[in-house]
């Protein structure tokens, strides 16, 4: 919305796709930086261990033996993908899938997907699986392999700080590529082109995103609901009953306002504009 010659964020409607911070020709708001939090985690007591989105590789075209590296110069004890928790979130969907129960199932990997289909598409709301994000698994998997452990996640989506916000004590923090690279520049940190070693995840079964064969094949999700075709899907399926009633996301369909986690208006000098 627009008033007193500001861009607003209309938090009922917003689904924290980010396409205001690219569109807007105000560059009225900036992604809030949470630098400062990983920061503060590293300066603790605890150790802290890094979930890795695996599509870095998109973002810094180096590979993840460079990304682990640096991330650890950084001062984190220990860096994974995210593949490693998208592969236990697989097999939570296998189970769905073979046990025939759901007709339809919505994928909850997405949280931007499950707040459209919570704020948009209520009628669909059943449909949504009751499993956790690959993200929320891997952080959950890292905390039990060390006791006391902080968490952080590093990846694309800024709706990924609402969804460790939405469900606290998982993830500690949560870094944008943007917000990493700006990190990496302060500390004169550089990305060295070097091969993979061979230890994409520190893990035993190696689930990594490049080298790896183990990649979560595409029955993961098993239906996405996606803007363009959202409308069709809840008219088809509205009147359906569903055999279970929703969780994970679904259970905080009635809280409709969420913390948004855009800093505000832009000012002179830090004005940024990209991908979300």
């Amino acid at each position: 919305s627009f008033s007193a010659n500001q861009a607003q964020i209309v938090e009922d409607e917003c689904i924290l796709c980010g396409m205001c911070f690219v569109a807007c020709p105000q560059n009225a708001k900036i992604i809030r930086d949470d630098v400062y939090k990983a920061k503060e985690l590293l300066s603790g007591d605890s150790e802290v261990y890094v979930s890795l989105a695996p599509s870095f590789i998109a973002n810094y075209d180096v590979s993840f033996t460079a990304m682990k590296k640096a991330l650890m110069s950084l001062g984190f004890a220990g860096v994974e993908e995210t593949a490693v928790g998208a592969a236990i979130v697989k097999d939570e969907y296998d189970r769905i899938v073979d046990g025939e129960k759901q007709d339809v199932v919505i994928s909850t990997c997405c949280h931007t997907v499950n707040l459209l289909v919570q704020k948009h598409f209520p009628d669909v709301i059943p449909y949504l699986a009751k499993v956790v994000s690959p993200m929320q698994a891997h952080c959950t998997k890292l905390k039990k392999e060390h006791p006391g452990a902080k968490t952080v996640f590093i990846g694309p989506c800024i709706s990924k700080k609402a969804e460790a916000e939405e469900y606290p004590g998982t993830v500690d923090c949560v870094l944008t590529f943007e917000e990493l690279s700006g990190w990496l520049a302060e500390t004169d940190t550089v990305l060295a082109h070097e091969p993979d070693d061979g230890q994409l995840c520190d893990i035993d079964q190696c689930l990594g995103s490049r080298a790896c064969a183990h990649r979560p094949p595409p029955r993961l999700a098993a239906v996405h609901l996606r803007t363009r075709h959202g409308a069709a899907f809840a008219q088809q399926h509205s009147g359906n009953a569903a055999r279970h009633a929703p969780a994970g996301a679904a259970q905080n369909a009635g809280r409709r306002r969420h913390r948004v986690p855009y800093a505000g208006s832009a000012v002179p000098g830090r004005q940024r504009r990209g991908g979300a």
